[in-house]
């Protein structure tokens, strides 16, 4: 199976789902495959993503969500596991995933796991911060990003990206917001090498 089929499966996964979890979005006539990606943004920044590259997996579920983690990492236990937040630590420990909390530049670095700042629906980019310890380190690190969003966090433009930020971190200051929009690269000392991206269903 090509890559186009493997995708378009991807999206037709997301807005199946998406229609369950709201009857209204769909009337039982409508055909689910001439949807247009647009109405919703989480498809349409799937479809984004994907053409670029990368990777994305859409969790209805808390056991889709741990389901996910423990099938990418189960081959990967000599990995450098880099985790940057305290509720997906939790997550990792709970799959059995040996991490790391801390970091020094000294150290090689295989993957980055982090929380979302926003996902932008219209053209499949990331935005996502780093506290000053970090930064550096894990822009050089060549590391392979993998990162965990709500749908709440999908916005359709650039536009909507400050007002959700605001609200996340309130009085909390964070030292670097990096906005991705290729997520690989063939140079192995960029960040991130590829990315992979868990979308969480919330109401």
């Amino acid at each position: 199976m090509d890559a186009t089929s493997i995708n378009e499966k991807i999206l037709k996964a997301v807005r199946e789902a998406l229609i369950q979890k709201d009857d209204d979005l769909l009337s039982e006539n409508e055909n689910v495959d001439i949807i247009d990606n647009n109405d919703w943004p989480e498809v349409l920044f799937a479809e984004k993503f994907l053409a670029k590259g990368g990777d994305f997996l859409f969790c209805e579920k808390s056991k889709d969500l741990i389901d996910g983690v423990i099938d990418m990492f189960k081959k990967n236990d000599l990995s450098t596991i880099l985790c940057l937040n305290d509720d997906l630590s939790e997550v990792l420990e709970a799959c059995g995933v040996k991490h790391t909390r801390t970091v020094s530049k000294d150290n090689q670095i295989d993957y980055v796991i982090t929380q979302a700042d926003a996902l932008i629906a219209i053209n499949g980019t990331i935005v996502l911060s780093f506290e000053e310890e970090f930064e550096s380190i894990i822009t050089h690190s060549g590391a392979t990003l993998v990162l965990f969003a709500r749908t709440d966090q999908v916005v359709k433009s650039y536009a909507d990206v400050s007002k959700l930020v605001r609200a996340q971190y309130l009085e909390q200051r964070i030292a670097y917001t990096h906005v991705i929009e290729n997520p690989t690269t063939e140079n192995k000392f960029e960040f991130p090498r590829r990315t992979y991206v868990f979308l969480r269903y919330v109401k």
